[in-house]
């Protein structure tokens, strides 16, 4: 109430000051107190709804049922340079929702972690800006390396690559244990497996180069 008094109503009674004798002052007063009292009241009350349908809302996400989500990894390459923050390693995986019916992505990231010691390389959204080459000499070619979308639906899984730097050796890699995570607001998923051998696709004739057009 003071703030609305020390606000616009105090406008109000500058304006009386100036036109002074057409209404008793005390009137002007008491009528001005009575306004900030209404007004202070509905923002009380506005206050109030508002605290009210937030809480709601969130209470309503609570009560939603978490996400269903199933994650396969495919194949695993590298850059063949080290970079000073480390190798670039690029994961392709399949993500499928299975509830609900449609999802957002908050973010993808990875754990590694071999003989107790745990690593959350930086995921980046730059997967795109990478081609995969196949330097056969009689079909040269190439194709673009597409990031796991922002978005999913159920019943329609989608492929994509996940890309990350990494200063642990290929020794390291393949000793210890990799986990990716899905985050959602519906809660995460995720997957754990041994990045063995057989996840490693590269060969000679297939390499990873920075997508020059990009």
């Amino acid at each position: 109430m003071v703030f609305f008094m020390s606000g616009s109503l105090s406008l109000v009674r500058e304006v009386y000051g100036m036109y002074r004798g057409a209404i008793p002052a005390t009137t002007v007063f008491w009528r001005c107190v009575w306004i900030s009292f209404i007004l202070s009241a509905f923002a009380v009350i506005l206050g109030d709804w508002v605290d009210r349908r937030l809480l709601q809302q969130e209470i309503g996400k609570l009560k939603l049922p978490p996400a269903q989500l199933t994650i396969t990894p495919y194949e695993l390459r590298s850059s063949d340079s080290m970079r000073a923050e480390g190798r670039d390693i690029f994961l392709r995986a399949k993500v499928e929702l299975v509830t609900p019916i449609e999802v957002t992505i908050d973010a993808y990231s990875v754990e590694l972690s071999l003989n107790g010691l745990t690593e959350t390389p930086e995921v980046g959204s730059v997967a795109n800006k990478w081609r995969l080459h196949d330097g056969t000499p009689s079909t040269p070619r190439s194709q673009p390396m597409t990031p796991l979308p922002v978005s999913l639906r159920s019943g329609h899984p989608v492929e994509g690559w996940i890309h990350f730097l990494t200063t642990r050796n290929q020794y390291e890699l393949e000793s210890g244990t990799m986990t990716v995570f899905v985050h959602t607001p519906r809660g995460d998923g995720y997957v754990q497996f041994q990045p063995v051998r057989h996840y490693w696709l590269s060969s000679g004739s297939n390499f990873i180069m920075p997508d020059l057009g990009s």
